[in-house]
């Protein structure tokens, strides 16, 4: 099950607003019988029960909501700011790993937000020449959070591999479109 919910308004002409809301249910709806074969010679090579059950379904916030304002300044200067925080979102896991009728869910990651803003200014140069310089600052807040990962045996932080979100990023560019 998921619920969704977005909106965006233009506010005046030069500024407008987004907002999005994603609320979600994801488990696995059952336990499976497994089957092994070679590939080669079709030979079955094991058979085994996978306990998946109710567990969360991994690498996706169930929640997630955000927002955004964009504006359109004078002289073809623009800036957008947004927010987003994620939370309810569980280490991803291979099924066939899970066979033991006691098999735990996944390690949940903490909840965490992200605040990113870019400024730039666009023009268009000649009719077949368009310039757009900006410069970006990610993770504004320099919030320290995971972004995804695996699973470990023990179904927590200890052993848990995955990666971490990127720190504080600032960064200027040119696009040129002809």
């Amino acid at each position: 099950m998921v619920e969704s919910l977005s909106a965006e308004q233009q506010i005046t002409p030069w500024v407008s607003l987004e907002a999005y809301a994603n609320l979600a249910s994801w488990k696995w709806k059952s336990n499976a019988n497994v089957t092994y074969y070679n590939y080669l010679s079709s030979d079955v090579i094991a058979h085994t029960e996978i306990y998946c059950d109710g567990l969360h379904v991994g690498d996706s916030p169930q929640t997630q909501i955000g927002m955004a304002g964009n504006f359109s300044l004078p002289k073809g200067f623009y800036a957008r700011l947004s927010w987003q925080f994620n939370d309810r979102m569980y280490a991803d896991f291979e099924p066939d790993k899970r066979t033991d009728p006691a098999s735990k869910d996944a390690y949940r990651l903490p909840s965490w937000n992200v605040v990113d803003a870019t400024l730039g200014w666009s023009s268009q140069l000649t009719d077949n020449m368009h310039i757009d310089i900006f410069a970006n600052g990610r993770n504004l807040t320099d919030a320290n959070y995971i972004e995804r990962g695996i699973d470990g045996a023990g179904n927590d932080l200890a052993t848990f591999r995955g990666y971490w979100g990127a720190p504080r990023t600032l960064s200027v560019g040119m696009k040129l479109s002809f």
